[in-house]
């Protein structure tokens, strides 16, 4: 899309677009991996992409720690998920509905 391209006539408030973002929903051990995983790609993928087009000739060193960052946590997710005893406590930790 280019600016030209823009609608203004949909154009709202910052407070307006915010009060339309739907609550906070509840998640999973599975979603939460699986999505720190995907982020972690998505840097990756990022910084390969500059490198070709030749706006990078290294990856940016504050990206890989941020792509490494969401790699931790997927593994964490994974030892918290294989993990009986833990899950079990998570478990009995969890808000009453």
């Amino acid at each position: 899309m280019m600016a030209d391209d823009l609608d203004v006539r949909n154009a709202m408030s910052q407070e307006e677009a915010e009060s339309r973002m739907p609550p906070e929903m509840p998640t999973t051990f599975d979603r939460m991996r699986d999505a720190a995983y995907i982020e972690s790609r998505k840097i990756e993928s990022g910084q390969v992409a500059r490198m070709v087009v030749g706006w990078l000739t290294a990856p940016m060193p504050s990206q890989m720690k941020l792509r490494d960052d969401f790699l931790g946590l997927t593994r964490l997710m994974d030892r918290i998920i294989a993990d009986p005893v833990i899950m079990d406590r998570l478990k009995d930790k969890a808000p009453k509905k």
